[in-house]
């Protein structure tokens, strides 16, 4: 007969076989499974360190995911990190590691695709529009300003 660890084990595999999960996404799923907290904590450590779950190469995994997609800005992708159930320190790891994420070029080319003329009566519309995507503020203004300049793209 297997011992709760075993069966943890198996199962945080099956898991992991399907998608990569977070630690905190493994012991949440063992939790729900009927695994108490301590039982489900060393399942969530023998994985790891087996190699099965690995936080900071899902988080660099899901940065390179979403920067590929072209539709978020970093507070968007920053708050799907943390959905995902990744920990402040290492989001603030892999944010270090992409350092070179443009996010002005990025919201200027959403823009691009979503308002291909940007008038007087929709640039507050384009505002929000890269706003609700995550864009920061600061990126926000650079970009209405631009186009207050500019005129168009």
């Amino acid at each position: 007969m297997m011992s709760m660890n075993e069966q943890g084990e198996r199962l945080a595999i099956k898991w992991l076989a399907a998608r990569a999960l977070s630690e905190n996404e493994v012991e949440a799923r063992l939790l729900t499974s009927g695994f108490s907290s301590d039982e489900a904590k060393r399942v969530v450590a023998a994985v790891r360190d087996r190699g099965f779950v690995n936080d900071m190469e899902l988080g660099r995994m899901l940065f390179r995911k979403y920067q590929r997609m072209g539709r978020y800005g970093v507070n968007a992708i920053r708050d799907r990190l943390r959905k995902r159930g990744l920990s402040e320190p290492v989001i603030a790891a892999v944010f270090c590691e992409f350092d070179g994420f443009d996010e002005y070029e990025r919201a200027v080319a959403l823009l691009r695709q979503r308002f291909p003329i940007v008038t007087a009566e929709n640039r507050g519309k384009a505002g929000r529009f890269l706003a609700y995507r995550g864009f920061t503020t600061g990126t926000v203004l650079k970009v209405m300003e631009y186009l207050s300049n500019v005129g168009d793209y």
